[in-house]
């Protein structure tokens, strides 16, 4: 799902692991929205050295992913701006680079990379289990969870 722009948001996460599968639903909703048009929409199921050619030559990125912590709460929004963000479930992957290793290389490679990376991290309940339905706790939180990444997006088209 692509449209044209200077801003990419990305969606990490696997629609066949419940609540992991949140971004990509968020970003199936956000690209047909009029107000987002000019952004480009893109889903990965994984975060680390793909993350380079996926956020070559854009100017800002805002990344959406989950995170699960013993001290949020479901449906919990959390707003990060690169490099100072909290570690979230595939930007942190211990199966590639790391985010942090990803933009490294990326720098010594020469590769424009966005100026501004905004990260949206959704804490959620169940990342494991095989299923394509959300945990009650998350989908009773979508609206919400929508409306908070909405206003990043919205703050990200102000600052162009």
């Amino acid at each position: 799902m692509t449209s044209s722009g200077n801003t990419i948001v990305i969606g990490f996460g696997s629609i066949a692991l419940k609540d992991d599968g949140l971004p990509v639903h968020l970003i199936g909703k956000l690209a047909t929205n009029p107000r987002f048009k000019h952004l480009t929409f893109l889903t990965s199921p994984v975060g680390g050295i793909e993350l380079i050619t996926l956020m070559e030559g854009y100017s800002s990125a805002v990344l959406l992913d989950t995170m699960k912590t013993s001290k949020g709460r479901p449906g919990e929004v959390k707003h990060f701006l690169y490099p100072l963000f909290n570690e979230t479930y595939h930007l942190s992957s211990q199966h590639d680079v790391s985010f942090e290793q990803a933009m490294e290389l990326g720098k010594r490679l020469g590769i424009q990379l966005p100026a501004t990376i905004r990260i949206v991290a959704i804490e959620i309940e169940d990342n494991l289990t095989l299923g394509e339905e959300m945990s009650p706790s998350i989908l009773g939180q979508l609206d919400v969870i929508m409306g908070a990444v909405e206003t990043v997006l919205e703050e990200v088209m102000q600052t162009k």
